[in-house]
């Protein structure tokens, strides 16, 4: 065990895994506070480890790597068609990828 300001932190493989968790616990804080400052400090903290954020604006393209669609609404022109509508929730990035994607609403060709 490696020992840092009295926390223990496992010295084997599990370490990266522990560091996964913490990552998705400042996502979850960040998606549950309705603080811009505590929203403020997560994303300081996420960019210190080289996490950004993925908020795309409406009318970009649609990129399944980077987007999770969870609705489909009719485009008011058919240019829309496979573009974001809104951004329901943003997502994350590190240089390795996504980390989670951004929920979006989709424009669909109808």
């Amino acid at each position: 065990m490696y020992r840092s300001a009295g926390i223990h932190f496992p010295s084997d493989a599990s370490k990266e895994e522990n560091c996964k968790d913490l990552v998705q616990g400042l996502i979850g804080t960040y998606d549950l506070s309705d603080s811009e400052v505590v929203r403020a400090h997560v994303q300081k903290t996420l960019r210190g480890v080289g996490i950004t954020e993925i908020r795309p604006n409406p009318g970009e393209s649609f990129d399944p790597r980077e987007h999770n669609g969870v609705a489909a609404i009719r485009a008011p022109a058919p240019a829309l068609a496979f573009r974001i509508a809104r951004v329901l929730r943003p997502g994350w990035k590190s240089i390795q990828g996504t980390v989670r994607p951004a929920d979006v609403e989709v424009y669909k060709d109808d």
